[in-house]
């Protein structure tokens, strides 16, 4: 009996069976072995052939020529393809389309020659459209694309022209307080409203003042998720990717009957219809301001937002529970402790209920007895101090009776803070303060006639 032939290449093996025998081809690709019979060696060189051609990779040359090719606009659309898991995904999608609609040029360039000078142009006609923070967002958009190019796009020694100090400067969050006026005429306005619509804006309105909830959490809403008898409401999908459940209070799970529990479906109805209601609602209490001859009630609801609503809960949970930041973040859905610093300046609610008398406190501890503030005697002394200015910070009777009383640095050394706090807590309040050098005079000619 013929022995065996075998021919070896970097493309496979081919085993001969004798003479007049067939020939099996071999080939290993990507870890699996593939093989097939034919009847001529040249037949199953050409099946070797072809398997390699079919899997053979482009060299190196070829990759740095297709990369360098490769636009910012094209990169920016492959991207989209690697975060189709993301939460924003659709909203990024808009971005990058706007961004592609509006600066073809920057878009239509190879992505090697995009620098500082092009981001800079960018930036500069992105600030004429937009507020900063929409520019950042973008701007993070386009820092991705560059760096997932570098490490997806075999774009090889690609830098990236946008860097920490690119991005613009962002002011402080907005907190925007509801008023008892503002509130008022939003729910008469809304009565009227639903005599002619099916969207229940009003009830709406109260729910997120006392739930934080965003307006998609609200439209998304569904009965099945809703547990009248624990008092919460279980989000399985929110804006950053978290679930949680949110509790009620009393009069929220008594809002929530009163429409008619049912077993399903959505509890207040699509997210289009409730931003139409309230875009109404807003306008025709604007109207009614404006007829009233009230013009400061119609310009600020002219400034309120829906948004502004949650801030509102947000606030009022800080005021009612007093709860540390961790709990309130379990609530509304904050994804960090920063986000909520923008409030911290309402926990006056709970510490107001844990203030000690201030052995010593002089004008300031009668300032705030008078008012009938209840005081706790087992509290640190820090602890009591910064109790003290929260309530007094928040009300305009005790803090423009302190600063008629004495000067603003006696008034931030028994307070425990700083002078630039209590010079912005009479600015917020509009508190008027004795004019500059007045306790100076007054102090000259007290020694004088001494």
């Amino acid at each position: 009996m013929a022995k065996s032939k075998k021919s070896r290449s970097t493309q496979g093996s081919i085993d001969s069976r004798g003479i007049g025998g067939q020939y099996r081809a071999r080939i290993r690709i990507n870890g699996a072995t593939l093989t097939q019979t034919f009847q001529t060696c040249v037949q199953a060189r050409a099946w070797l052939d072809d398997i390699c051609a079919k899997h053979r990779r482009p060299d190196r040359r070829q990759r740095a020529v297709a990369a360098a090719s490769l636009t910012l606009g094209e990169a920016l659309e492959k991207r989209l393809d690697h975060i189709t898991e993301n939460k924003n995904h659709r909203n990024e999608g808009y971005a990058v389309r706007r961004i592609l609609r509006d600066f073809p040029d920057l878009t239509g360039r190879p992505i090697y020659d995009v620098d500082e000078i092009d981001i800079k142009e960018f930036i500069e006609a992105r600030s004429v459209q937009v507020a900063a923070a929409t520019v950042n967002r973008d701007l993070c958009i386009l820092s991705h694309t560059f760096n997932l190019a570098r490490s997806q796009f075999e774009c090889t020694h690609l830098r990236n022209p946008i860097g920490p100090t690119t991005r613009l400067r962002v002011p402080s969050g907005r907190v925007r307080r509801l008023s008892l006026e503002e509130e008022v005429a939003l729910l008469a306005q809304a009565a009227i409203y639903e005599l002619t619509s099916t969207v229940p804006i009003g009830p709406i309105i109260r729910f997120a003042c006392d739930t934080a909830m965003r307006c998609g959490e609200i439209a998304g809403l569904r009965w099945e998720r809703v547990d009248l008898d624990r008092g919460t409401v279980y989000l399985p999908d929110t804006k950053n990717g978290d679930a949680r459940s949110v509790p009620l209070w009393l009069e929220v799970r008594a809002l929530l009957r009163d429409l008619g529990p049912k077993q399903e479906g959505p509890v207040w109805g699509a997210y289009e219809a409730i931003r139409s209601a309230w875009r109404r609602v807003k306008a025709a209490a604007v109207v009614a301001a404006e007829a009233r001859g009230n013009k400061k009630l119609a310009n600020s609801l002219s400034d309120l937002r829906f948004h502004d609503l949650r801030h509102e809960g947000t606030s009022r949970l800080i005021e009612r529970t007093g709860w540390e930041n961790s709990k309130i973040q379990a609530v509304t859905g904050h994804k960090t402790a920063a986000m909520l610093a923008r409030y911290t300046h309402l926990r006056s609610a709970d510490l107001a209920s844990q203030m000690a008398s201030l052995e010593g406190g002089g004008a300031s501890l009668r300032v705030i007895r008078d008012q009938g503030i209840t005081l706790d005697q087992d509290v640190p002394d820090s602890l009591q101090k910064r109790a003290a200015w929260r309530a007094v910070s928040q009300s305009k009777e005790l803090l423009s009776a302190l600063v008629s009383a004495r000067p603003v640095s006696k008034i931030a050394v028994e307070f425990g803070v700083s002078d630039v706090a209590v010079h912005k807590a009479c600015s917020r309040l509009e508190v008027e303060k004795p004019v500059r050098g007045f306790w100076l005079r007054t102090e000259n000619a007290a020694a004088e006639a001494a």
